[in-house]
């Protein structure tokens, strides 16, 4: 048995609620992982099949199901094979649910089609054969738009399409259905995006949009400042003309900041009033490769100051002007969206087949039923999820239903998200992370490197 840290067998034992595990690169988040299974099931004699257990790939399920199974048997040959709740266990781990979501998606339909009205004699069809069909279904689509001639379709042509193709319109659909799909209510969250340019200039101020422009121009002043203060360090006494300047940077730099407190304008006119000084000449004496740094490292801060100023360029009434030209375009873009979805929904039940966001929001559909949701949340006694941070909403909101609200055990590193491009949203995680500060589930921190050598590290 390995010797496993006070942070690990807290993992492993912790009970009685929601549990975050962000384990770092090389701590042991999967020997936790299959170790708390483990102990649930031979400590406290739950059965496998009362674990739902969601891994990222195929892959890390057989070898997680390969795992339990050796622990079981091994522990079963030390006691001379007459424990019948571990016998049970080795019958029960083959139809056991250790799988991926969307494994556990199709289990899921299969039982439960009835309630949604789909027939369950469907196939997953592969990505090459989706694109072909989605293209084709889009192509119709515009066609059928460029016959009815609708004066704002023509202005998302004009807006979006090229000069001699309406392939960029295309590809704005397709990228628009994409993301929508990674939302519980695609078309509402369409719909919801396209309003967010009817508000009026103080709902606007108060908007998403404003507030991630500001959180995120904020950001890059603060970033400015640091660099700013890491140049001064290189500055000894013979560089006192550097250092003046860099001094007045400074300054300027946490003036901006602070006004950035009262709202756009305020932001705005505080950020854009901002520039950087001369550097000063440096005596005789100056160390030349410290100078360079020093240059560099201004450099870099006047890169982000910059792009803090570009962010808030526009004045508000401007960017309210900008937003209300575009309102009828982008309701129409999202309407288009929402029929291109119907349309290659339906030329998918045509020919059988399914992808694999369909089968995500076929079991979010299943579960939205309260007696699908209720036999879920009866038929698992815990839910643990591996790679959490690969996760994205509508899985998200899917295993919230079929948890009882204080039975998840999530493992992950937010550093760690690499899929990005297939739509996980890393921000649940951080939001999770978060929320434990105030008390909504645990939070334990696996940080201890096991994997590297203290030489190379």
């Amino acid at each position: 048995m390995p010797e496993w840290t006070r942070a690990q067998r807290e993992a492993i034992e912790a009970r009685g609620g929601n549990i975050l595990v962000s384990a770092a690169a090389g701590a042991g988040k999967t020997a936790v992982l299959v170790e708390r299974i483990l102990h649930l099931i031979m400590n406290e004699g739950t059965d496998i099949d009362r674990l739902l257990i969601v891994t990222f790939t195929n892959a890390a399920a057989g070898e997680m199901r390969q795992r339990i199974s050796a622990r079981i048997g091994r522990a079963l040959s030390e006691g001379g094979g007459t424990d019948a709740h571990l016998r049970r266990q080795l019958t029960l781990l083959p139809a056991a649910q250790i799988s991926t979501i969307h494994a556990f998606c199709l289990t899921l339909i299969r039982r439960f089609f009835h309630l949604i009205g789909i027939d369950p004699d469907f196939r997953l069809a592969d990505e090459s054969e989706t694109e072909i069909l989605r293209r084709d279904v889009a192509a119709a689509l515009m066609e059928a738009e460029y016959e009815q001639a609708d004066a704002r379709f023509l202005g998302l042509v004009a807006r979006i399409g090229g000069a001699k193709s309406d392939e960029p319109l295309v590809e704005e659909l397709l990228r628009l259905y994409d993301f929508s799909r990674s939302q519980p209510e695609p078309n509402e969250w369409l719909r919801a995006q396209a309003e967010a340019f009817s508000l009026s200039i103080d709902e606007l101020e108060e908007s998403p949009w404003v507030r991630s422009l500001l959180t995120q121009a904020r950001r890059l002043i603060t970033g400015a400042l640091e660099l700013t203060e890491q140049a001064l360090t290189f500055c000894d006494a013979s560089m006192e003309g550097y250092a003046g300047t860099l001094r007045a940077d400074m300054e300027g730099l946490s003036e901006a900041l602070a006004g950035m407190d009262g709202g756009y304008e305020s932001a705005r006119t505080a950020v854009s009033g901002f520039s950087f000084g001369r550097l000063g000449r440096c005596g005789a004496g100056a160390d030349d490769e410290a100078k360079e740094i020093t240059k560099e490292w201004r450099k870099q801060a006047r890169k982000l100051a910059t792009e803090a100023q570009e962010l808030l360029a526009l004045p508000l009434t401007q960017a309210h002007e900008h937003h209300g030209t575009l309102a009828p375009y982008l309701s129409y873009l999202s309407e288009t969206v929402i029929r291109f979805g119907e349309l290659y929904g339906e030329a998918k039940a045509a020919r059988r087949i399914a992808d694999f966001t369909d089968l995500e929001h076929f079991a979010l559909e299943i579960l939205s039923h309260g007696q699908a949701a209720q036999a879920m949340r009866e038929q698992y006694d815990y839910i643990f999820i591996d790679e959490y941070q690969d996760s994205n909403l509508v899985q998200e909101t899917l295993l919230g239903r079929v948890s009882r609200g204080d039975n998840l055990f999530m493992v992950g590193d937010v550093k760690q998200s690499i899929y990005r491009f297939r739509l996980a949203d890393p921000s649940l995680f951080i939001r999770r992370y978060e929320a434990c500060e105030t008390g909504e589930g645990q939070r334990i921190l696996l940080n201890q490197n096991f994997r590297s050598q203290s030489p190379i590290l």
